[in-house]
């Protein structure tokens, strides 16, 4: 009976050391530190409703309350499905100066959603690029055009797969002064994967091929997005876009991306001084994944960050001498 108490002792002990191990990782954890913000320094959530009727959500804040801002940051985040009234706030924290921070909501995505329920079908059939584009550009339109005469800059940061819709707005409205990127590049999306998968090509182009044959399946997937979300991306070709663009860019990328290849980035810097064109800024961050993240959990988001406050000042000293 002894013995018996001893071993069950001990798997109690073990069971709550690892419970308290648990709770001390997540407290330590960016999705910990993320909620903190949503809660502790909530976003006011506003509503757009859309030429279809359909009542969408986007966030407005000042990173500076004490202060009229002349910048207004558009902050068009990835192919994530997560609210960005839990995530905004803490991925911008690191940037200094003062900006005021408007951004879209992806459709049918709840304000405290973290990316872990289903994905329900209405989302399926609005998450695509086209679709993005297209809702963002009634937002741009309906929402900062209309405050334009507010700022002196209007400045579209665009994270991941949100790159391409900001490069894509930049050459549509001429009241955006500076566009900035992370981890997004210049080639086609499938011109891409064939770089990411280029030890085994045969297996990617069969998957290819699928979603080439079906379109506008929703219900089948690639890479866990729809074949629908794919076909629209394939027809995506971004470096003419910024090519054609005069205003400055920044992109930050991280050396290590294993989701957008280097070569994607390197490619728009070639062609930019093969065009004599000047307006690019290029930070590459070493040993950093497409989060601008080592290994070890060190985030260079708040270097970039700094890198474009100091960017659009500098950009904005030169333009008024």
């Amino acid at each position: 009976m002894r013995a018996i108490f001893s071993k069950r002792k001990a798997l109690i002990i073990i069971f709550i050391s690892i419970f308290i191990l648990s709770i001390l990782g997540y407290l330590k954890s960016e999705t910990f530190r993320m909620l903190s913000y949503s809660l502790l320094m909530s976003i006011e959530n506003y509503t757009f409703k859309f030429s279809d009727g359909h009542k969408g959500n986007f966030y407005y804040y000042s990173t500076d309350e004490k202060t009229k801002s002349e910048n207004a940051l558009i902050f068009i985040g990835g192919s994530e499905r997560v609210s960005l009234k839990n995530y905004i706030r803490y991925y911008l924290s690191p940037l200094p100066g003062g900006f005021d921070v408007f951004s879209l909501q992806k459709r049918f995505v709840s304000d405290r959603e973290l990316g872990i329920s289903a994905e329900s079908m209405e989302f399926k059939k609005n998450n695509f690029f086209q679709a993005r584009l297209t809702d963002h550009i009634e937002f741009f339109d309906r929402t900062i055009q209309t405050r334009k005469n507010r700022y002196r800059r209007i400045i579209l940061l665009g994270i991941s797969e949100g790159g391409g819709i900001a490069v894509s707005l930049a050459n549509r409205f001429s009241s955006i002064t500076h566009l900035a990127i992370v981890g997004s590049g210049g080639l086609n999306q499938f011109d891409e994967l064939k770089l990411i998968f280029k030890d085994d090509q045969k297996s990617l182009e069969n998957e290819v091929l699928k979603v080439q044959n079906n379109p506008e399946s929703l219900e089948d997937q690639m890479f866990g997005q729809t074949y629908k979300y794919w076909s629209s991306s394939f027809q995506f070709h971004p470096l003419p876009l910024f090519l054609s663009l005069k205003i400055p860019i920044l992109i930050g990328f991280g050396e290590n991306d294993s989701m957008v290849p280097i070569e994607s980035v390197f490619l728009i810097e070639k062609e930019f001084v093969k065009n004599g064109k000047d307006n690019l800024s290029l930070r590459v961050f070493k040993n950093c994944d497409h989060t601008l993240k080592e290994p070890n959990g060190t985030s260079h988001r708040e270097d970039f960050l700094t890198t474009l406050s100091s960017w659009v000042n500098k950009e904005n000293a030169q333009q008024s001498r």
